[in-house]
């Protein structure tokens, strides 16, 4: 799974060990539970609505893992990226 779009409103993404969890409102049961688990292994961007809560946790590991994440607005409209920090090697290497 390289991409994964998150824009169920009101979910919340967290970490737990090395994959990410997404928490939502389950309607027949009438409680918040775990709605997916992606391993972080397995992704290589992530796409959220704005209504969604990402846990500074798991986006700490999310830019760890180089997996930029993206967040669009209710009608689409693209918002941002949170992307992970560069390589320092290739800066040293074009001083040198």
């Amino acid at each position: 799974m390289p991409t994964a779009c998150i824009t169920q409103p009101d979910c919340r993404v967290s970490l737990k060990s090395e994959r990410i969890e997404v928490f939502g409102f389950n309607e027949q049961t009438q409680r918040d539970e775990v709605l997916r688990q992606i391993p972080l292994r397995d992704l290589e961007r992530l796409v959220v609505a704005e209504s969604v809560q990402v846990t500074s946790q798991a986006l700490a590991a999310l830019l760890r893992a180089e997996i930029p994440v993206s967040v669009m607005g209710w009608n689409g409209q693209f918002l941002g990226t949170f992307l992970p920090a560069g390589n320092a090697h290739g800066r040293a290497r074009l001083q040198q």
